[in-house]
């Protein structure tokens, strides 16, 4: 093992597909809501009318843990073929989107994703705190009143601690959630939205560390995943 205390380099890959979903209201709750694309589910928010859909996918490092091994990443890497739409069979059109990319040492929970637009995770007031995050990206679009159901990104930021990781799974949550800046609910039929395909791409190395600092780090992974 004198080779990986030194550090072996790694590049991990993984792919989520295009998601859509279609919301049917009654008023300002969605009555009937399906979703389509692997993975994609819908997460009902604390304000009924925010939509939200979110894929929650991972990384199988099962492999590097079996041999007692710490990841450092050192690069991610979002790669997104294009911008969320949102379209309706009546009235107005939702118009702001929040794209979020989370790389995190445990699966998000529902409750987790469920207030995003106040306690997005990663930050205060969310369970997943700071250390839980390795890496994130956030994109905020507004409509483009030019172009009929179009969205142009107006704010962009990254966050996450960076923090090793010796858990099985470095899991992947993808997140679209829209909103109406308008003080009264969405009044629409239906309202469909769409996020394309993602690509993710990991950069790291692989460490053998010193057995207490390891196991602290097991300590922490076990503790964090059944939090």
């Amino acid at each position: 093992m004198a080779e990986e205390s030194k550090g072996t380099l790694r590049q991990m890959y993984k792919q989520i597909g295009r998601g859509d979903a279609s919301f049917e209201f009654e008023g300002s709750i969605p009555s009937v809501v399906t979703v389509t694309g692997q993975g994609w589910e819908y997460i009902p928010q604390a304000n009924p009318s925010h939509l939200c859909i979110v894929n929650r996918n991972y990384i199988d490092l099962s492999g590097y843990t079996q041999r007692d091994l710490t990841l450092f990443t050192s690069a991610i890497d979002f790669q997104h073929n294009q911008f969320p739409s949102a379209t309706v069979a009546s009235g107005p059109v939702p118009n702001t989107t929040y794209e979020y990319d989370i790389i995190s040492t445990r699966r998000l929970t529902t409750v987790e994703l469920s207030d995003i637009i106040n306690t997005p995770p990663g930050y205060l007031l969310n369970t997943l705190d700071l250390m839980e995050v390795i890496y994130g990206e956030s994109v905020i679009s507004l409509l483009n009143t030019n172009i009929t159901s179009a969205f142009v990104p107006t704010y962009a930021d990254s966050f996450g601690s960076g923090n090793p990781t010796a858990a099985d799974k470095l899991h992947w949550t993808r997140i679209l959630l829209t909103a109406s800046t308008a003080s009264a609910a969405p009044q629409t039929e239906t309202i469909f939205l769409g996020v394309g395909s993602c690509n993710l791409v990991v950069s790291g190395i692989t460490v053998e560390e010193k057995d207490l600092v390891y196991i602290e780090r097991l300590r922490r992974a076990y503790t964090q995943e059944r939090s």
